[in-house]
């Protein structure tokens, strides 16, 4: 490498790259958010919003159940069959697609007709006719202030969507109108994210070790299950079943000034559809990766030390460099790194002649940086939960800590989760590391929403058909989310 280059690459590597101690800061500083956001005037850039599930699948539930997982860039549905045996699963049907990128700006009615469209198509592909009324849990990844374990008002978008008429408005309602303008009748009897339903599919399957799980994906998220009496926030009126309850962090406008964030962070923010806000997302979740490795690769460019003086014309564009790009790169471990070198040659433009070994490794050295540091959060954050739940006090025996996760991230690439897993023993040390077990659960998030309808669905027959989760109107109980300062 040259010597310009390789001063770059440690100036960053110290700044992207966390030693333990830092990593203690940002989840002492997570720990403070936290609390501070369960409380119910907290002022916190953690959300902490009770989601109203209280009762998680035990492996008992059975029924027959569709269930819609949206919350990014990919829509996946699921026809689920639960068998009366304990954790008999009778049948699963799966389908995804990608949302099309022009219905994240259009009204919000054209969203869930395609939902609603998306579903019926699917169950006329597996052959599933549809008679009489569709019982269908509904995974909606975005912030929504809970009212009832199915219903709850959407506060805003993020992962890019802006889709007018829903901000303000009952998801589950706007999902009912679409199927019934498709001239469908549906029950949905629960509406939850894809963290709480990723936990419900763990639990579903594994058993009751699982008490946090986290998605990183297009975008993040954490849910985890606390106990209702640390809930003073939660709706008076709802009369709760059990005496826990799933909390929804919103950890993605996670902000402290202990975060390594860099001058390409804050140019992406500025640039970005919410500034200011969304601080721990867009360093860590997919939509951002790509984006952040291509600034700095352009920043690496610009100062001549890169490209040989040349600045590639990819690199310009905002948007060229997308996460999967950045993901391949992550995980190659070719003696020649030819994942890389196709990355130069086909996206980039570079000519084979400048395809070089060095310049494979400069560049991948870029974007295990961007990966690595999404990683190292990531794990900080998630000591963090396991702190507060007290966990991770190795002077008590220690328990078992299932960790249930999902994401395209997490799933696909493995030396993200292995960067994750040295970071979470950096920080607390060789006996929590080895009682910690990451579960990614088979059917994931549509498969965990269709466990919860069922959970609730059981709970309504025991307690009588007519019954109807408590609910109470929205008011203040709810503070804003502190926005970020500095970001």
């Amino acid at each position: 490498m040259s010597g310009n280059t390789e001063e770059m690459l440690e100036d960053y590597r110290r700044r992207m790259n966390l030693p333990a101690a830092e990593l203690r800061k940002v989840r002492d500083v997570f720990l403070e958010e936290l609390h501070t956001g369960l409380e119910r005037s907290g002022n916190s850039s953690l959300l902490m919003l009770p989601t109203m599930v209280d009762i998680l699948p035990d492996g008992h539930e059975h029924g027959e159940f569709f269930s819609i997982n949206f919350g990014g860039s990919t829509l996946r549905l699921a026809y689920v069959v639960l068998g009366k045996g304990h954790k008999e699963v009778d049948r699963i049907e799966e389908s995804e697609q990608k949302i099309p990128e022009e219905l994240r700006k259009r009204h919000a009615t054209e969203l869930f007709d395609f939902l609603a469209t998306e579903l019926i198509d699917f169950a006329d592909r597996i052959d599933i006719p549809i008679s009489g009324r569709l019982t269908i849990g509904f995974c909606f990844s975005f912030p929504v202030q809970q009212i009832s374990i199915n219903s709850g008002r959407l506060m805003t978008w993020v992962k890019g969507f802006e889709c007018e008429g829903a901000v303000g408005q009952d998801p589950t309602r706007l999902l009912d109108d679409a199927f019934r303008r498709q001239g469908v009748l549906v029950s949905i009897p629960a509406m939850t994210n894809d963290t709480v339903a990723t936990l419900a599919a763990v639990r579903y399957r594994d058993g009751q070790d699982a008490f946090i799980a986290a998605v990183m994906g297009t975008g993040t998220n954490a849910s985890y299950v606390e106990q209702i009496k640390n809930l003073p926030k939660y709706l008076p009126q709802y009369m709760p079943r059990t005496s826990d309850m799933c909390v929804n962090t919103e950890w993605p406008g996670f902000f402290s000034h202990s975060l390594p964030i860099l001058n390409e962070d804050q140019e992406l923010d500025a640039e970005s559809d919410h500034p200011g806000q969304h601080c721990f997302e867009k360093l860590t979740a997919g939509l951002y990766l790509g984006e952040i490795a291509r600034r700095i690769l352009l920043r690496f460019a610009k100062v001549g030390c890169l490209f040989g003086g040349d600045v590639p014309e990819t690199l310009l564009r905002q948007g060229a460099v997308d996460s999967s790009q950045v993901g391949r790169i992550h995980s190659d471990d070719t003696p020649d790194l030819l994942k890389t070198g196709a990355f130069l040659e086909q996206i980039v433009g570079i000519n084979p002649e400048k395809n070089t070994h060095t310049l494979r490794t400069q560049v991948k050295a870029i974007c295990d940086l961007v990966a690595n540091r999404s990683a190292q959060l990531m794990a900080a954050t998630v000591v963090g939960l396991l702190t507060h739940l007290g966990r991770v006090d190795t002077s008590q025996p220690l328990q078992k800590n299932v960790l249930a996760i999902d994401g395209g991230i997490l799933i696909n690439w493995p030396n993200y989760r292995v960067q994750m897993t040295a970071a979470i023993k950096e920080i607390c040390g060789q006996e929590v590391y080895d009682n910690l077990h990451m579960k990614i659960p088979a059917g994931g998030a549509a498969f965990g929403a269709a466990c919860i309808a069922a959970a609730a669905n059981n709970y309504m027959r025991s307690a009588g058909h007519g019954y109807r989760p408590p609910a109470r109107s929205v008011s203040s109980y709810f503070p804003p989310r502190r926005p970020s300062q500095t970001f």
